[in-house]
């Protein structure tokens, strides 16, 4: 399937902390999906700064914004 193994991602976007979504991040590019999507990981490394301004803003608003497409 396209997207075994993703949700791996998640423990990235519902991180607390800026600090803490980057070890998820780094967890599941060491993880064996990670290692078998390094496009994935490199699609959210490049947009890291993008992405982490996303922690500025308070939990029941970053649940909004990354729950919109579902």
């Amino acid at each position: 399937m396209c997207c075994d193994g993703l949700t791996g991602l998640r423990p990235i976007y519902t991180a607390t902390t800026a600090e803490a979504a980057e070890q998820a991040l780094e967890a599941f590019a060491a993880s064996a999906v990670g290692s078998r999507s390094p496009a994935v990981v490199g699609v959210w490394r490049r947009a890291w700064n993008e992405f982490i301004p996303l922690f500025d803003l308070p939990a029941d608003i970053r649940r909004v914004v990354y729950t919109t497409n579902h």
